[in-house]
């Protein structure tokens, strides 16, 4: 056995206020991170070396090996990219929707904490002292700088 597995969640795990386990992916990796992927509505977890990818009825699809560390990571639909990073860096990484690593921003401190707020396409960032508003360049304004 390779030691993954999904198995959905039963009623005795139901909290009081309603909300239980729908499904629990297990494998043999240490997960740093989960998400969605919001190109392809699939699961993703992430560990040290590898994003595993999974569909939403529990099977596994498969790993794919990241080229850079980092141990957190949101997706940004609106500007086709993701934006990853780890606690206590500062800085943010670009990346592809396929994990392939685009660039890097300095941020003007510690990394702590990620929200994207897709209705002002605006990313936040908090850490020690500071709180940051980002926007993106649109793809038409760099193509236009080339």
């Amino acid at each position: 056995s390779s030691g993954i597995s999904a198995e959905y969640g039963e009623d005795e795990d139901v909290l009081r206020h309603g909300i239980k386990p729908f499904l629990k992916l297990k494998h043999p990796h240490t997960d740093y991170h989960a998400d969605i992927n919001k190109y392809s509505e699939q699961y993703l977890l992430l560990d040290t070396t590898s994003v595993h990818f999974w569909t939403k009825t529990g099977q596994y699809i498969k790993s794919c090996k990241i080229n850079t560390f980092f141990t957190n990571f949101i997706s940004i639909p609106l500007n086709e990219c993701l934006i990853a990073w780890s606690e206590n860096a500062d800085c943010l990484k670009i990346l592809s929707p396929d994990f392939k690593f685009l660039g890097s921003v300095e941020c003007p401190s510690s990394v702590k904490s990620v929200i994207y707020n897709d209705s002002t396409d605006e990313l936040l960032t908090g850490g020690l002292g500071n709180f940051t508003v980002w926007s993106f360049r649109k793809l038409i304004e760099l193509n236009l700088v080339r």
